[in-house]
């Protein structure tokens, strides 16, 4: 809800296909680059909010916690 998001730090982003919550996180990406924030964004087809509790039965949500994981490292100088 803040008006300015210059000055944040660079974001990673993740979104389902399926969550309720996809849209706020799409205009909040927007928002942020265009106020010049480094925004890394994934987009998950076919998951639902929360899919990533699935990682152990589902192959896809696997991948995409390994994805999040690797790029968690990677902003942290880890890899």
């Amino acid at each position: 809800l803040a008006p300015d998001q210059s000055g944040l730090p660079p974001a990673n982003i993740r979104v389902r296909e399926y969550d309720p919550l996809r849209d706020y996180a799409l205009a909040y990406a927007e928002r942020l680059r265009a106020a010049g924030v480094p925004v890394a964004l994934q987009e998950v087809p076919g998951h639902l909010h929360a899919s990533v509790y699935l990682s152990r039965v589902l192959p896809t949500a696997r991948q995409a916690l390994d994805r999040t994981a690797g790029a968690l490292r990677s902003a942290h100088g880890l890899d």
